[in-house]
Protein backbone atom coordinates (compact mmCIF):
# COMPACT_ATOMS: atom_id res chain seq x y z
CA UNK A 1 0.00 0.00 0.00
CA UNK A 2 2.93 2.85 0.76
CA UNK A 3 4.96 1.86 -2.67
CA UNK A 4 1.10 2.68 -4.61
CA UNK A 5 0.51 5.67 -2.46
CA UNK A 6 4.38 6.72 -3.04
CA UNK A 7 3.98 6.21 -7.09
CA UNK A 8 0.94 7.82 -7.05
CA UNK A 9 2.02 10.95 -5.25
CA UNK A 10 5.33 11.07 -7.63
CA UNK A 11 2.94 11.03 -10.53
CA UNK A 12 1.09 13.79 -9.42
CA UNK A 13 4.09 15.49 -8.65
CA UNK A 14 5.66 15.13 -12.14
CA UNK A 15 2.62 15.70 -13.76
CA UNK A 16 2.01 19.16 -12.04
CA UNK A 17 5.73 19.95 -12.43
CA UNK A 18 5.33 19.55 -16.39
CA UNK A 19 2.18 21.46 -16.60
CA UNK A 20 3.78 24.58 -14.97
CA UNK A 21 6.66 24.22 -17.41
CA UNK A 22 4.84 23.44 -20.41
CA UNK A 23 2.78 27.04 -19.03
CA UNK A 24 5.57 29.15 -18.17
CA UNK A 25 6.97 27.86 -22.07
CA UNK A 26 9.89 25.97 -20.95
CA UNK A 27 9.76 24.03 -24.08
CA UNK A 28 7.92 24.74 -27.59
CA UNK A 29 8.33 23.28 -30.63
CA UNK A 30 7.85 26.89 -32.44
CA UNK A 31 11.49 28.31 -33.33
CA UNK A 32 10.75 31.64 -33.15
CA UNK A 33 12.09 33.03 -36.75
CA UNK A 34 14.56 36.18 -36.77
CA UNK A 35 13.28 39.41 -37.94
CA UNK A 36 14.52 40.69 -41.44
CA UNK A 37 16.52 43.65 -41.28
CA UNK A 38 15.96 45.29 -44.69
CA UNK A 39 19.37 46.96 -46.40
CA UNK A 40 21.12 48.21 -49.65
CA UNK A 41 23.36 50.06 -51.50
CA UNK A 42 23.16 51.32 -55.02
CA UNK A 43 26.00 51.51 -57.54
CA UNK A 44 25.83 53.80 -60.94
CA UNK A 45 27.44 52.84 -63.78
CA UNK A 46 30.47 54.37 -63.24
CA UNK A 47 30.74 52.52 -60.58
CA UNK A 48 29.86 55.47 -57.68
CA UNK A 49 27.78 55.08 -54.62
CA UNK A 50 24.60 56.87 -54.74
CA UNK A 51 23.28 59.25 -53.16
CA UNK A 52 26.60 60.81 -53.10
CA UNK A 53 27.22 61.56 -56.89
CA UNK A 54 24.81 62.84 -59.68
CA UNK A 55 23.19 60.81 -61.74
CA UNK A 56 22.17 61.63 -65.48
CA UNK A 57 19.34 59.97 -67.98
CA UNK A 58 19.98 57.37 -68.92
CA UNK A 59 21.63 55.81 -65.45
CA UNK A 60 21.77 51.92 -65.42
CA UNK A 61 21.90 51.38 -61.60
CA UNK A 62 22.69 48.37 -59.49
CA UNK A 63 20.82 47.53 -56.31
CA UNK A 64 22.83 45.47 -53.95
CA UNK A 65 20.95 43.53 -51.03
CA UNK A 66 22.13 43.97 -47.99
CA UNK A 67 19.39 42.52 -46.24
CA UNK A 68 19.52 40.00 -43.50
CA UNK A 69 17.26 37.26 -41.79
CA UNK A 70 14.89 37.79 -45.06
CA UNK A 71 14.80 35.24 -48.35
CA UNK A 72 12.35 37.84 -49.99
CA UNK A 73 12.16 40.32 -51.85
CA UNK A 74 10.35 43.39 -52.94
CA UNK A 75 11.73 46.46 -55.17
CA UNK A 76 9.66 49.45 -55.58
CA UNK A 77 11.98 51.98 -57.72
CA UNK A 78 9.66 55.09 -57.89
CA UNK A 79 8.66 55.24 -61.57
CA UNK A 80 5.97 52.59 -61.84
CA UNK A 81 8.77 50.02 -61.93
CA UNK A 82 9.29 46.82 -59.52
CA UNK A 83 11.62 43.75 -59.21
CA UNK A 84 10.94 40.79 -56.64
CA UNK A 85 14.84 39.79 -58.01
CA UNK A 86 17.49 40.16 -55.36
CA UNK A 87 20.13 42.23 -56.88
CA UNK A 88 18.43 44.10 -59.26
CA UNK A 89 19.37 46.12 -62.16
CA UNK A 90 17.07 48.79 -63.00
CA UNK A 91 17.76 52.18 -65.73
CA UNK A 92 16.51 55.38 -64.71
CA UNK A 93 15.20 56.95 -68.50
CA UNK A 94 13.44 60.64 -67.41
CA UNK A 95 14.85 63.02 -64.89
CA UNK A 96 13.01 63.32 -61.33
CA UNK A 97 13.34 62.57 -57.86
CA UNK A 98 12.42 58.71 -56.79
CA UNK A 99 11.60 57.04 -53.90
CA UNK A 100 13.53 53.99 -54.09
CA UNK A 101 11.21 51.36 -51.85
CA UNK A 102 13.10 47.46 -50.44
CA UNK A 103 10.80 45.46 -48.36
CA UNK A 104 12.31 43.00 -47.03
CA UNK A 105 10.15 39.19 -45.65
CA UNK A 106 11.17 36.91 -43.61
CA UNK A 107 11.13 32.89 -44.62
CA UNK A 108 7.45 32.82 -43.63
CA UNK A 109 6.81 36.23 -44.62
CA UNK A 110 4.75 37.06 -41.61
CA UNK A 111 7.73 39.38 -40.92
CA UNK A 112 9.42 42.11 -43.00
CA UNK A 113 11.05 45.25 -42.41
CA UNK A 114 11.37 48.33 -45.10
CA UNK A 115 14.70 50.63 -46.10
CA UNK A 116 13.64 53.92 -48.51
CA UNK A 117 16.16 56.05 -50.20
CA UNK A 118 15.45 58.86 -52.50
CA UNK A 119 17.70 59.48 -55.36
CA UNK A 120 17.57 62.46 -58.22
CA UNK A 121 18.25 61.74 -61.95
CA UNK A 122 19.02 65.09 -63.45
Amino acid sequence: MFRYWQNRKMKQQVLLLASVFFLLGGVSCYKKEAVPVANFSILNRNGSIIPDTLNTVPDTLTFSNLSQNASTYQWDFGDSKSSTATNPVHIYTTTGSYSIVLKAYSKSGEQWDIKTTNIIIE
